[in-house]
């Protein structure tokens, strides 16, 4: 039989390893894709116990993987306004099976947009951009190209 090993007395794991950041660390918007996610996640383990997934069955005439008809009806219960693709849910599941933390499902969209930038580094990026769109030749002497980003 095995023996129970904690965490804090197992000699592989450096000391100084940053804390798991909980789920309940993270924005309500994030928690709320967190549970979707494993709700998702667990309902497909449920419902497909014994089957598999890329198997094929005839719907309307066409040819159907098992895994998207589950996602289909898995999407309708939940009340979301789009299906959940197959290519999304092995997403979500490489994510949480990466690590074993379910906190990777959250997803990074803080990094995804421009707002996300504090204000003082957003002024200097566009003062420089402006500073760069009017300067009609560049560090060499030589005649800018026309950028799209200036606009011209």
């Amino acid at each position: 039989m095995g023996r129970l090993i904690f965490l804090e007395d197992d000699a592989r794991i450096p000391a100084n390893r940053p804390r798991p950041r909980l789920i309940s660390d993270h924005s309500q918007a994030a928690q709320a894709r967190i549970d979707l996610r494993l709700k998702v996640l667990r309902e497909v383990d449920r419902r497909t116990r014994g089957v598999r997934l890329t198997s094929r069955v005839e719907v309307g005439g066409k040819p159907t993987m098992v895994l998207a008809i589950v996602l289909r009806e898995i999407s309708c219960e939940l009340g979301l306004k789009r299906t959940i693709g197959v290519a999304t849910y092995y997403r979500w599941r490489a994510l949480r099976f990466a690590h074993d933390d379910p906190a990777d499902l959250a997803g990074k969209y803080f990094a995804r947009s421009r707002t996300g930038l504090d204000p003082a580094v957003r002024k200097i990026v566009l003062t420089v951009f402006a500073i760069a769109c009017r300067s009609p030749k560049n560090a060499s002497g030589q005649a800018k190209r026309r950028s799209r980003l200036c606009g011209r």
